[in-house]
């Protein structure tokens, strides 16, 4: 009785939290937090299903495994540390001001209720840090002044730099426009915090000790017979890449070297300096939907655009999405050009914008955007640079380009990048081959893993074929990656697009590292890594290389990410076993097959519910380091905790005989991977919230 009230409230619970993200995209967090996550109703469920399961873990005797037992108690501690700070925390911010130097002893919190504190604050003083060279904030850093009984202490509070002083502990959280003032989130919560980080680094100690514990599930499947046998069922696609012929008529621009050398120069963009070849490849991606249009580099098609914008007007190139777009521009095909904005001098959008609304006007938006940032290069003087140069000869161009970037460089060394890394930024915009790889992966990746099911047959040279493609494919990931990370200065992991591709380059480090081991493991890295890749180019439109927020400047924010992108790797390798495991019973296969795929899968499972367990929890410490509360039931937060949940109940097979049956645990593996996809891309687009950018 015990188990299915544990499993049931567990059940409910998770239930709950899924309703919740959906009512609080209907009503607003503020009803979803007080209504629902931190509701009695809630709580009680919380506390029963925390006494009823540790009454039923110490009837099965589970202290007599160490591990496992260590790992359940973690989660009674992080829940009691939760229930401590939520029953006698207090949380709140205090606004100071630096010119009338007035003390505080007392913070609001989001109730209303004043907390008084036992010395008093002065702000010193606020300074906004920039990065060099740039407009964009690098840090916040408020200078404050501690009273304590008589005594004076200084401190400075910034982004990820808390400062404690007796149990209070105080966060950057806003500033005043004049930057004389500052709001300084303040928690104190001396008993809450203790408990649950007990809990967190018992959770870690007793993760990493399963993976030892003698006699565990997970030893055992290590050593099953099934793993022992050895048939590997693949077959190689290969891909072919037309080339599209250039039309000869385009429309007037500089040289390709001419071109070469006017991508060359310093730009200020996106509030950084980099070479106008990234703005020049940005440009044309937004409008065009490609880096290239008719054969004309993307520096090319930017120059064309500037020095001869009249013979640009009437190229339809504008990419329109949506048929309510093109119905007002009058188009009927994918493209407009810029005169299609037009009649007869009056802008057509302009009372689609004011009329329009929901779904309609976002196509609208997007077109008017485009026509904006035409406009803007065609009838300012954004690039600085005398059009006149179009009417001198290509060589004569390229000398000028070139005189007017070592002027550039010996005007404005704050701030600019050295010249390894602006070539690496160069070489970054050329070597893209991401859209074409992609797709090859893809078709690889899919008709190998159709073969595995379909055939018992051994093709060794086809295996040879496959490892050679992802070792391929992992060098171009890692050295593209490798230069990401070298021009931005900080560890590629801020984005979807940049998550998206680690995500890519693990699935081929895991394929590489077990495919002796797990014999569909090539067919599925290929394929999980092209349409990790597809994936990422749906931001292939926007500025992509980008000065961290000071939020992010932390190493915790790397190290959350990677475990977490890592499990969601693994969660994938396993819905695949189990499409890979339906076909085969579908077509009548040896039910041998079918039960390697569900081994495979159970050993998977249980780093991947770890990894993301300790992804969650390392994202917790981070958030109560930068913001001071490590758990605010933001949706990406809640969802990853469904998942977390969901995956959970796959590890009780000796509670729940369900997850026995080959097929009923297949069946799990690829219903639960829907809360992945939720998780990372529902929230994004559906839900929102404070992570909806990653």
């Amino acid at each position: 009785m015990l188990k299915y009230i544990s499993f049931g409230l567990l059940g409910l619970i998770t239930a709950i939290l899924t309703g919740a993200t959906i009512l609080e995209k209907m009503n607003g967090s503020g009803f979803a937090y007080e209504e629902i996550y931190t509701s009695p109703f809630t709580i009680v469920l919380w506390c029963l299903l925390t006494a009823v399961s540790a009454t039923y873990i110490i009837r099965r005797h589970l202290w007599k495994h160490v591990a496992s037992f260590c790992l359940h108690l973690s989660f009674v501690l992080i829940l009691a540390g939760a229930m401590v700070t939520h029953l006698w925390g207090e949380q709140g911010r205090m606004h100071l001001r630096a010119d009338s130097g007035e003390p505080s002893c007392s913070f609001m919190t989001a109730d209303g209720d004043t907390c008084h504190m036992p010395f008093t604050v002065v702000l010193k003083s606020f300074e906004l840090k920039n990065y060099a060279g740039t407009h964009a904030p690098m840090d916040y850093i408020s200078t404050i002044e501690i009273c304590d009984r008589g005594e004076r202490s200084e401190a400075t509070v910034s982004m990820n730099n808390i400062h404690r002083h007796r149990s209070y502990r105080f966060y950057q959280s806003g500033f005043d426009r004049d930057g004389q003032g500052a709001t300084l989130a303040v928690s104190h919560d001396p008993w809450g915090i203790r408990i649950t980080y007990s809990g967190y680094l018992l959770l870690l100690l007793s993760m990493a000790g399963f993976f030892f514990q003698k006699g565990s599930r997970f030893r055992c499947l290590l050593n099953s017979p099934a793993l022992k046998k050895t048939f590997l069922i693949l077959i190689l696609a290969g891909g072919s890449f037309s080339a599209v012929s250039a039309n000869e008529n385009v429309p007037k621009t500089i040289s390709r070297e001419a071109a070469d050398a006017f991508g060359d120069m310093y730009f200020y963009y996106n509030d950084r300096i980099c070479p106008l070849q990234t703005f020049a490849r940005d440009f044309t991606v937004k409008i065009y939907g490609k880096p290239s249009y008719k054969g004309l580099t993307c520096e090319q098609v930017l120059a064309g655009w500037f020095f001869f914008p009249e013979s640009w007007r009437g190229e339809p190139m504008i990419k329109i999405k949506g048929a309510d777009a093109k119905v007002v521009l009058g188009v009927d095909g994918k493209y407009a050009s810029l005169d299609d904005f037009l009649d007869r001098g009056i802008y057509k959008l302009e009372s689609a914008l004011q009329n329009m609304s929901g779904d309609n006007i976002k196509n609208i938006h997007a077109a008017n955007e485009k026509f904006s940032l035409i406009t803007m290069v065609c009838a300012t003087d954004m690039l600085d640079l005398d059009r006149s140069i179009a009417l001198l000869e290509p060589a004569e161009q390229i000398r000028a380009f070139a005189k007017m970037r070592m002027e550039q460089a010996s005007e404005g060394a704050v701030g600019y990048p050295s010249e390894a890394v602006f070539q690496a930024e160069k070489l970054y915009n050329s070597s893209n081959l991401n859209k074409p790889l992609a797709m090859f992966c893809l078709t690889v990746g899919i008709l190998a893993f159709l073969a595995f099911c379909m055939s018992d047959k051994r093709l060794r040279w086809l295996r040879i074929c496959l490892t050679c493609i992802c070792v391929a494919v992992f060098g171009y990931l890692t050295f593209h990656i490798g230069l990401r990370w070298y021009i931005s200065g900080h560890v590629p992991l801020s984005n979807g697009y940049e998550t998206m591709q680690f995500m890519a380059w693990c699935s081929l480090i895991l394929c590489i590292s077990i495919r002796n081991r797990f014999r569909f493991a090539l067919p599925m890295g290929i394929l999980l890594c092209g349409a990790a890749m597809l994936v990422s180019m749906m931001g292939e439109a926007n500025p992509r290389i980008t000065l961290l927020m000071p939020v992010l400047q932390s190493p915790l924010l790397s190290i959350h990410v990677m475990v977490i992108m890592v499990s969601y790797v693994l969660f994938a390798f396993m819905m695949l076993n189990g499409v890979a495991a339906f076909i085969i019973s579908a077509r009548g296969g040896s039910i041998e097959r079918v039960e390697y795929l569900q081994t495979v899968s159970n050993i998977m499972l249980y780093p991947a519910v770890f990894l993301l367990t300790a992804g969650i929890f390392i994202g917790a410490v981070w958030a109560n380091i930068s913001w001071g509360r490590y758990w605010g039931w933001d949706p990406k937060e809640v969802w990853a905790l469904i998942t977390m949940l969901v995956y959970s109940l796959g590890l009780h097979a000796g509670s729940l005989k369900w997850f026995r049956k080959p097929m009923n645990f297949h069946l799990f593996c690829i219903l639960a991977f829907i809360s992945v996809l939720i998780t990372y891309f529902g929230v994004n687009f559906l839900l929102g919230g404070l992570h909806s950018y990653a």
